[in-house]
């Protein structure tokens, strides 16, 4: 991980201003943040493709909420939510990081509620 690589999925946190620290200090940060909020926390890995300086990659994230997420008080449910991340490289280390997610699927497997 490159000392100035970039988490664009914790550019919307802006509270969280420690998952917004570059390098891996903040990616270190966003670990804990979800490990704090789900426990069995797991991510397989589907797929992967590169070229270039772009890797992309498709995974399955599992786990249990035990912990606050996003407003949601734990819930004790189990889930499951596809990912794609976007990963940019420089001289073999990761400088950005991005994702597409299903959050709504997964706010509802809690049970979410509005």
């Amino acid at each position: 991980m490159a000392a100035d690589f970039i988490n664009r999925e914790a550019e919307d946190d802006a509270e969280q201003i420690d998952r917004n620290l570059p390098g891996p200090a903040g990616f270190l940060a966003t670990g804990q943040w979800l490990r704090d909020a789900y426990s069995e926390l797991r991510f397989e890995e589907i797929e992967a493709l590169g070229e270039g300086d772009r890797v992309a990659v498709k995974v399955t994230m599992t786990g249990v909420h035990t912990g606050g997420f996003q407003g949601v008080a734990p819930t004790g449910k189990r889930f499951r939510q596809g990912q794609i991340h976007l990963f940019r490289l420089r001289a073999v280390k990761i400088v950005e990081h991005l994702a597409q997610r299903d959050d709504l699927g997964l706010l509802l497997q809690m049970e979410w509620r509005r």
